[in-house]
């Protein structure tokens, strides 16, 4: 069985439900091969909790990292765990060889993940929206600013005192009304 301990940096209790512990920092323990595939344990060993003391164990060769394919919640047969659509969950080897799991990656609904296939899709992400600097967003801003002719107009009008936004046709034609009522209020004295 593999001999554990606890960091000595972990504050508080940690928790094993599956097994029905509760340890604190420093504290040793040895886990069955078969518990090693409980979430709480197998999570534990991942974020460094729990530090194998046995020189020749390491989980990253013990665990295989998966994702789901599919667009909905999918439940992984045999344990506890419910995957979000294409999130991503990790299964001990001796569980991914069981034949429901490779029945799942037969069917498209659950694959291997795999670091540089992620990073390669972000890349393809990334050309295909292209990149965009701030000042590029700037520039086309001001562009579609001039194409809309919006002005801001600080004048204040007999009906309504409020600042408010006029283009450019609307205030040639305040303009206009306003020369007309100049000049009318001219010839009226």
């Amino acid at each position: 069985m593999p001999k554990f301990k606890v960091s000595s940096t972990f504050k508080g209790s940690l928790g094993l439900e599956e097994i029905g512990l509760v340890l604190t920092a420093s504290e040793e323990i040895e886990i069955k091969q078969s518990d090693l595939s409980f979430n709480s344990v197998k999570n534990a060993i991942m974020m460094g909790f729990l530090v194998s003391l046995d020189k020749d164990f390491s989980a990253r060769d013990e665990y295989i990292e998966f994702v789901n394919l599919q667009n909905s919640m999918v439940g992984i047969e045999g344990t506890s765990i419910i995957v979000g659509p294409h999130g991503r969950f990790t299964l001990s080897k001796d569980m991914a060889k069981e034949s429901h799991i490779k029945d799942a990656i037969k069917n498209n609904i659950i694959k291997i993940y795999s670091q540089k296939e992620a990073n390669d899709s972000l890349n393809k992400r990334i050309k295909k929206r292209g990149k965009r600097s701030p000042v590029k967003v700037k520039k086309e801003e001001n562009e579609q600013l001039k194409e809309n002719n919006t002005i801001f107009d600080n004048s204040v009008d007999k009906e309504d005192d409020s600042l408010i936004f006029v283009d450019k046709k609307q205030e040639k034609e305040r303009i206009e009304k306003l020369k007309k009522a100049i000049s009318q209020n001219g010839k009226n004295k």
